[in-house]
């Protein structure tokens, strides 16, 4: 696994716990399925293909396995969902964000990401 794969993988791990309750619930963005934290993924709206928003806290959120890997909800609708979530301005500056690059230390970020985690799941006692 490269470094931006674990850096990706621990992002999505930390949106998920954000997400959390402090009884390690959430709920699939997507379709309102409630799942312990641990069995669901960080589903992208922008696919992490784009890069500019791989590891964006507006573009990540809880997904259970059927929405997220197997293509139970289109973008479309995904944008649909997260601009009642959160609002179309947010969901815009995500969207005009898809086709910025900029340079990533991956390594750095997954060290970030790691000891947020640590950090929430000793708030939560995760």
């Amino acid at each position: 696994m490269s470094d931006r794969e674990k850096a990706i993988s621990a992002f999505c791990k930390l949106r998920r716990l954000q997400e959390a309750s402090n009884l390690g619930y959430v709920r699939c963005v997507t379709c309102g399925r409630v799942m312990r934290w641990t069995q669901c993924d960080g589903g992208h709206m922008v696919p992490r293909r784009f890069r500019g928003t791989e590891v964006e806290h507006d573009n990540v959120w809880p997904q259970c396995v059927v929405c997220n890997r197997f293509g139970n909800i289109s973008q479309e609708e995904y944008e649909r969902t997260l601009v009642g979530l959160i609002g179309q301005d947010r969901v815009a500056a995500v969207l005009a964000r898809k086709d910025m690059y900029e340079r990533k230390d991956y390594s750095l970020l997954k060290k970030q990401y790691e000891a947020s985690i640590r950090s929430i799941r000793k708030e939560k006692g995760l």
